[in-house]
């Protein structure tokens, strides 16, 4: 298992029981602000990445000090993450919660990797042909990797489409 699969499989039942909750209170985008804002803090301080060996003293500060700034619901949360040594997952929670929020509203986020910036006439048909073959509203993210060669690359969690040179060079390679 990657780190990124541990702190997935970690995160998950926060990540979920923190949406059913806010869910339920009409507060999701309040909760998103709240683990935002949290995230911010302990990318500020490095301490976090050592969460499970702070002392207990340095985890009451940090909670006390944090406490004001949210409610009573959110700093339950908050405290419960703490005592069970998790931090370093809280950014992987908040990743978790926009999925969910996403999928209850029927949303994909997709990412598309390209050599260089892609024109908008090009985005805006790979968009049309995504909607019409995944039914939902999506999100796209950008990313520039030089790796590729030419081309790009659709990513979604649901599904990868690979149309990069490289990609290409190594399937023709493949048959030779």
């Amino acid at each position: 298992m990657t780190i990124y699969e541990i702190k997935s499989y970690l995160s998950r039942p926060y990540a979920e029981a923190a949406f059913k909750f806010a869910n339920e209170n009409n507060i999701v985008d309040d909760w998103i602000y709240m683990i935002e804002e949290i995230c911010k803090i302990l990318k500020n301080i490095k301490i976090y990445s050592l969460s499970s060996f702070i002392l207990k003293k340095n985890k009451n500060f940090l909670f006390e000090s944090i406490k004001n700034n949210f409610d009573v619901y959110f700093n339950n949360f908050v405290k419960i993450i703490i005592e069970n040594n998790r931090l370093i997952i809280f950014p992987e929670i908040l990743n978790q919660f926009i999925n969910l929020k996403n999928d209850q509203n029927n949303i994909e986020n997709i990412t598309i990797i390209s050599k260089y910036k892609l024109d908008k006439k090009i985005l805006n048909k790979i968009e049309k042909k995504i909607k019409s073959l995944i039914f939902k509203e999506i999100k796209i993210n950008i990313k520039i990797d030089k790796s590729i060669i030419g081309g790009y690359i659709i990513k979604s969690k649901n599904f990868l489409i690979d149309n990069s040179i490289k990609n290409k060079l190594y399937r023709f390679s493949e048959y030779l």
